[in-house]
């Protein structure tokens, strides 16, 4: 196994500082700054599939963004997300 002592503090600072952001002022763009000031500081490899969706979810944020400044993502995604979640079982 690997050591993740070292990182713990800062992942936790990541999610504590984003966990207290309310649904209309959170952003992928912030948290994701973040967690890339990580990967070039510990030795992180993300997985290629999980690294496409962060791009694709920043794209389509930005793009939203670009479109309407006050769009806010999560207030629009957080219906669909939360279906899929309670009634989706291979999800559970």
């Amino acid at each position: 196994g690997t050591d993740v002592k070292p990182i713990e503090p800062a992942l936790e600072k990541i999610w504590k500082d984003s966990a207290v952001q309310t649904l209309e002022n959170f952003n992928f763009r912030t948290v994701t700054g973040k967690f890339n000031e990580l990967v070039y500081e510990y030795p992180i490899r993300i997985p290629e599939r999980y690294a496409l969706v962060i791009r694709s979810l920043l794209t389509q944020e930005g793009i939203c963004l670009s479109l309407k400044p006050d769009f806010k993502f999560l207030e629009v995604a957080y219906p669909y997300v939360a279906k899929r979640l309670l009634t989706d079982s291979r999800l559970r």
